[in-house]
């Protein structure tokens, strides 16, 4: 394990690629017998934590997907449903959140994002504008999400500038950040992995 601390992992996978036109999750981007874009994702957070979790609402549909399912903790709240619900069922109190829509995520960028010293409840990479979804949250955090929620809160940006989150600005990697929610988002994407495996 490349990661001492105790540590969770959740990957939020709910969404639903209008968009896209396509499952964006079962994305295959790394050939036909490659993981699907979910599986990857999987996959890495499996190589800094053995407790990985993964909140989506068709569990039934990815049988053999290698983390613990949970469902969203409220219907229509978006990711902030399924971060609150990673928070309650992690076994650790730190709590790694990743989105299932990003392809050009990698390990190094999260080794570098666990060993930044954490001076808040929550780290969040900040590169334009926030990350929320390539974040660390501490169970701590969860009664005030709740809270957030009760009033009527949605964003998770909005959350996040409610709890006074340490801001990380990343100086490499930052194409990792890179999420595929149009065709024209996901034709870069492919573009980008088929330049790599050219180096």
């Amino acid at each position: 394990m490349a990661h001492v601390e105790p540590l969770s992992a959740l990957i939020v996978a709910g969404g639903r690629s209008q968009r896209l036109g396509q499952d964006k999750r079962k994305l295959r981007l790394w050939g036909p017998a490659g993981p699907t874009l979910l599986e990857h994702t999987v996959e890495l957070a499996r190589l800094v934590t053995a407790d990985v979790l993964v909140a989506l609402p068709d569990a039934d549909a990815w049988p053999n997907l290698q983390a613990r399912p949970i469902a969203d903790r409220w219907p229509s709240c978006g990711p902030l449903a399924g971060v609150a619900a990673g928070l309650a069922a992690a076994s650790a109190d730190w709590l790694l959140v990743l989105a299932a829509d990003l392809p050009l995520l990698n390990l190094a960028l999260i080794q570098t994002l666990l060993a930044v010293p954490r001076c808040a409840h929550a780290l969040v990479p900040y590169h334009q504008r926030w990350e929320p979804l390539v974040a660390l949250y501490h169970r701590a955090t969860l009664p005030g999400l709740e809270q957030y929620v009760a009033v009527g809160g949605r964003s998770l940006v909005g959350w996040i500038e409610t709890i006074n989150a340490q801001q990380w600005s990343p100086s490499t990697h930052m194409h990792a950040f890179t999420n595929v929610n149009t065709p024209a988002d996901l034709r870069a994407a492919q573009a980008w992995l088929a330049q790599q495996e050219e180096l």
